[in-house]
């Protein structure tokens, strides 16, 4: 094939699809597509509203629990963004109202490694007497470098991401229930698969800490407590 003068050497097109490389930047063209489509996880298409429904979700000021949040706005409920920090959960709350312009949206502090703090979060809640038809339990942390206890003395992770959604959930029963059909939902993580809970030292006081086995045995004691629950 004759080359135009003062243009590069360019490959032969015919040479070129009569070799493997068509075959191999498809795939992997394709692949690395099928992974950013499998990454974003899958699309909710549900346009249900929720226009009278009231919930609360822990840790709504950022990630996962913001975006649920948000969402949970547009479609009109009153939500309640249970916040380790009130200056955070207010940012969050000023943003959710002027994407969605639903202003029943508000922050309360509610400090998952404090026992006192879910206590007093849900004593502020009931005084508002409002329903409860949406528990999301979302608030978590993960990998912590070192060890770390609590102010009641439990392993950072494992009180967290399961005793403090456990005492949430269970303070919140009654108001759950008077205001039927009403939901609780736990965040998960695929890390419970590997899990183990060492039911003679949860907080790794004799046992060897690694994050990563901290971590799991919280997700794996929320994931029993959801099926629990789901049985209640």
């Amino acid at each position: 094939m004759s080359n135009p003068a003062g243009l590069p050497n360019l490959p032969d097109p015919e040479a070129l699809f009569q070799s493997w490389w068509p075959i191999i930047i498809a795939v992997v063209c394709g692949t690395l597509y099928a992974a950013r489509q499998y990454m974003h996880g899958a699309k909710c298409t549900s346009q249900t509203k929720l226009v009278g429904k009231t919930a609360i979700i822990t840790g709504g000021n950022g990630s996962i629990g913001f975006e649920v949040a948000l969402d949970l706005a547009f479609r009109g409920a009153q939500v309640v963004l249970a916040c380790r920090s009130e200056e955070e959960g207010q940012t969050a709350v000023d943003k959710i109202i002027e994407k969605t312009n639903n202003k029943k949206v508000v922050a309360m502090k509610c400090d998952l490694m404090s026992f006192d703090s879910v206590k007093l979060f849900v004593d502020a809640f009931k005084k508002k007497d409002w329903p409860l038809h949406i528990l999301i339990n979302n608030a978590g942390v993960m990998m912590v470098n070192e060890r770390e206890l609590s102010e009641d003395s439990f392993e950072k992770q494992f009180q967290v991401n399961y005793l403090g959604a456990f005492l949430l959930t269970h303070l919140l029963l009654d108001k759950l229930k008077s205001s039927s059909p009403s939901r609780v939902i736990n965040t998960l993580a695929s890390a419970y698969q590997l899990g183990e809970i060492y039911f003679d030292d949860i907080s790794f006081n004799e046992v060897e800490y690694h994050t990563g086995r901290a971590f799991a045995q919280s997700k794996l004691a929320l994931a029993l407590f959801t099926k629990t629950l789901s049985e209640y």
